[in-house]
């Protein structure tokens, strides 16, 4: 799998930024729900592979170690790279003209908005991205 990753680091231009063994300890990091995608779904989609990326890259620009824990200790900042690389994977879909999946995002997204961990700050974030791109 890591040779899969360190490919689409390369392929994205993220190479400067994050390395596949982080993403690894990422995708393995404790989390406060389960998660709702495997990590099978996520090697086997680009636009998952690139959203981890962006994901993974935003969290060390921020100053953070990628750990086991790192979600658990910064929730607030997961969340708020989680939407960027969102936004990140919902362009890269649409510019490859993939509209089942900028409105099944979407969804996802409206389902942030009953989520009892979604920082405050970040609901209208949440509001704009399902402006840009849905309904």
């Amino acid at each position: 799998m890591i040779e899969k990753w360190e490919g689409a680091i390369r392929e994205f231009g993220f190479e400067n930024c994050v390395k596949a063994e982080e993403i690894e300890i990422y995708l393995s990091a404790h989390t406060y729900e389960d998660d709702k995608i495997s990590r099978e779904e996520i090697i086997q989609s680009e636009y998952l592979m690139l959203h981890e990326i962006v994901e993974v890259c935003c969290l060390k620009r921020k100053g953070l170690k990628i750990t086991k824990d790192v979600i658990m200790n910064n929730i607030d900042e997961v969340y708020e790279c989680h939407l960027e690389a969102m936004e990140r994977e919902i362009d890269y879909a649409r510019k490859n003209g993939d509209e089942i999946w900028v409105m099944r995002r979407v969804r996802d997204l409206k389902s942030y908005l009953d989520d009892l961990y979604l920082p405050t700050n970040l609901r209208q974030r949440v509001l704009k991205l399902i402006e840009k791109y849905g309904d």
